[in-house]
């Protein structure tokens, strides 16, 4: 009986060994494709690194954000669109302030409308966008890894600004509240979206990973909301 319970140890061992090497594998070579189709363009170095296969907290995202079920999403601070490019939705928006890595974005993902716009200081396009939309359809807005950059009140403003229009809109945005775990604490301010006017729809998922919770807002009472 030791001598099983010993093998069995053994191949569990053996398996998480092969299993984080297999996950390194992937990342080091995900980080090496990014690097070639970035020739010739200033990404900023974070893209190239921080790569799916590397950060878990994507992959929460994108499985909360198809639960709620739409063909209408829209990321602002896309990156080079790995959220966003998984998503189920047909109609795929994505906002960033770096025009190249816009462009390789658009290299990985084909069907995501890439928009420059720092949506921070001119938010007149994402409104547009919104207010294009069919009134009955239900608009999923992503805003994951740059919102702790902004102060309260500018946060604060945008999403209100986007809330108010007459549409059923969902938004997914992270908050630091653990940011002493971060590598750059200093940047990472704490929101407080349930203190936003126009919600009518909020709750939070924690655990995202170790430093970052999301917040579900909705200025539309869904009570079939996941």
């Amino acid at each position: 009986m030791r001598d099983f319970i010993s093998k069995i140890m053994f191949l569990y061992f053996k398996f998480n060994i092969l299993k984080k090497i297999f996950k390194v594998t992937k990342i080091i070579f995900s980080r090496i494709v990014l690097r070639i189709l970035s020739l010739g363009l200033k990404v900023p170095k974070w893209h190239l690194n921080a790569t799916f296969e590397s950060r878990d907290y994507k992959r929460k995202v994108i499985k909360i954000s198809n639960m709620y079920k739409t063909n209408f999403a829209i990321e602002i601070g896309c990156g080079i669109g790995e959220i966003l490019g998984r998503l189920n939705a047909s109609k795929k928006y994505g906002f960033d302030i770096n025009k190249d890595t816009l462009i390789l974005c658009k290299r990985l993902n084909k069907n995501i409308k890439t928009i420059h716009n720092d949506i921070m200081s001119n938010n007149q396009k994402i409104l547009e966008i919104i207010n294009s939309s069919e009134k009955d359809e239900t608009i999923l807005i992503i805003m994951v890894n740059w919102l702790h950059e902004y102060s309260e009140i500018k946060v604060k403003d945008m999403m209100e600004s986007i809330l108010s229009i007459k549409r059923n809109i969902i938004i997914i945005a992270d908050i630091y509240q653990r940011k002493e775990y971060s590598r750059i604490p200093q940047n990472k301010i704490l929101h407080k979206f349930e203190d936003i006017k126009n919600i009518n729809f909020y709750k939070t998922v924690d655990n995202i990973d170790k430093v970052r919770d999301l917040a579900i807002l909705s200025n539309k009472d869904i009570i079939n909301f996941p």
